[in-house]
C-alpha cells in the first residue's frame, strides 16, 4: 500500500483478443485472484470474430493480469484506463500469452 494522501483514481481494464477466445486471471492490490474469460465478442467483415471483456475495478494500488488463448491469435491487448484516458498498456501479435502489471504510482 501507498503511504501517500493523493486519492486514487478508478481503473477499467479492457482486454481484446483478434480472432482467438482467451481466459485467464486478474489481481487487485495482491490480494484474491479473479477468473475471467472473454464477455462478448462481435464479427468483423471477413467473418472472424473479436473478443472482448471490460472490467471496472475502482480504486486500486496494483493489478496484475494475465491471458491465454488456445491457439495463438492475431493480436492480443490488455489496456488499463484511468478516467477514460489509456495510461498502460501490453500486446502481442501472434501470441497466446499476454502478461500486464501496473501500480498506481507508475
Amino acid at each position: 500500500m501507498s503511504c501517500t494522501d493523493e486519492s486514487k483514481t478508478p481503473v477499467t481494464v479492457r482486454i481484446f483478443s483478434y480472432f482467438e477466445n482467451f481466459s485467464g486471471s486478474y489481481t487487485v492490490d495482491e490480494k484474491n485472484s479473479v477468473e475471467i474469460q472473454s464477455h462478448s465478442s462481435y464479427e468483423t467483415p471477413i467473418g472472424k470474430k473479436i473478443y472482448y471483456s471490460e472490467f471496472h475495478l475502482g480504486e486500486i494500488e496494483s493489478l496484475s493480469v494475465s491471458i491465454t488463448t488456445s491457439t495463438p491469435a492475431e493480436f492480443l491487448a490488455i489496456r488499463v484506463y484511468e478516467n477514460a484516458s489509456k495510461v498502460k498498456e501490453a500486446t502481442i501479435s501472434s501470441g497466446s500469452t499476454l502478461t500486464l502489471i501496473y501500480h498506481s504510482d507508475e
